[in-house]
């Protein structure tokens, strides 16, 4: 929903945001002009000007920021979803997702090895199997470490996987799907966007959420970084959390979290992004005002099915359903 919102806010190009026709006449060989990108507009060209996907442009506050394109927001409401795989295809970087898969495959020993101590550290740490909360969390975390390895836990062991299990892991790592991605062609980085809604009630839920969303993400950054081919570019990682219960953070400064990375907050990454300071703060109002329409519909809903679930209409718990898509 945040993309979409700042579409809206800034709809109106000044001097300093390019147009669509500017940024086709960008140099060919480029990411921003991969064959996949010029199938998309010819496809939208072919269906109508009324129905053309519009691509997304996000000034920044000054000329030391320069613009961010968001390919996934075709529209005000609407997006696509795509696979890690199928955007380092799109951007040239590769020429099939076989061979996406086949240079992770290679890359995967490396990853493990650099992962192996803070593995070890966890495993040492945990109580099989886990039963409390702390337990549990670190569970997940060591499972997510692994996820993309080339071991696996096994019992109270770490052991190498299966060539089964490994083939299911790189599918799983080419099928990674961020909720957005960005680019900004000036300074050749790619962003991977994370928009998550997490439990608020407890202390320090947006560090463990974006942890979370961190880790998940590392070996596809890590893997980008020691690509020979990427003719400097790189990618990076922008995660937007917003609290069920209507908490979002907009403080300026990186924040200290006990036990946690130094955390960012949601107005910091829309501004990492590109967007001005005005809009920044009408789409974190926007972001929360949402959340909490979709969690009242949400539990409208279930109140309705659970007491009345013969004689409920739906549509009026469910009259603005497409804000869920959104965010």
């Amino acid at each position: 929903m945040h993309l979409k919102a700042a579409q809206t806010l800034d709809d109106i190009p000044d001097d300093n945001t390019p147009t669509t026709e500017e940024s086709n006449g960008r140099d060919a060989g480029s990411p921003q002009a991969s064959e996949a990108h010029n199938r998309n507009e010819a496809s939208s060209e072919a269906a109508g000007e009324e129905n053309a996907p519009t691509t997304v442009y996000c000034k920044g506050p000054d000329t030391r920021n320069p613009t961010w394109r968001f390919p996934a927001a075709i529209s005000k409401l609407q997006h696509r979803e795509s696979s890690l795989g199928s955007i380092l295809v799109d951007l040239n970087f590769f020429e099939s997702l076989d061979q996406v898969k086949t240079a992770y495959r290679r890359f995967a020993p490396t990853h493990t090895q650099s992962i192996l101590p803070q593995v070890t550290s966890l495993l040492s740490s945990l109580n099989l199997p886990p039963e409390s909360l702390d337990d549990r969390r670190t569970f997940d975390q060591l499972q997510t470490l692994l996820k993309l390895s080339t071991m696996k836990l096994s019992d109270t062991a770490i052991i190498p996987k299966s060539e089964e299990e490994l083939r299911a892991m790189v599918d799983c790592f080419a099928d990674l799907r961020p909720d957005g991605y960005a680019i900004n062609d000036d300074k050749r980085i790619i962003s991977l966007m994370e928009f998550s809604r997490a439990m608020d009630t407890e202390d320090y839920w947006e560090a463990r959420k974006d942890q979370e969303k961190k880790l998940r993400y590392a070996p596809a950054i890590t893997f980008f970084d020691q690509l020979p081919n990427k003719k400097g570019w790189s990618i990076q990682q922008n995660n937007f959390t917003v609290g069920v219960r209507g908490s979002l953070s907009t403080h300026t400064e990186l924040k200290e979290v006990p036990g946690f990375p130094k955390l960012r907050s949601f107005a910091q990454e829309l501004v990492d992004l590109g967007v001005p300071q005005g809009a920044t703060k009408r789409i974190c109002k926007q972001v929360v005002l949402k959340t909490l329409e979709v969690h009242g519909a949400m539990i409208r809903s279930y109140y309705a099915a659970k007491f009345n679930p013969t004689t409920v209409d739906f549509s009026s718990s469910f009259k603005d359903a497409h804000l869920i898509h959104k965010i």
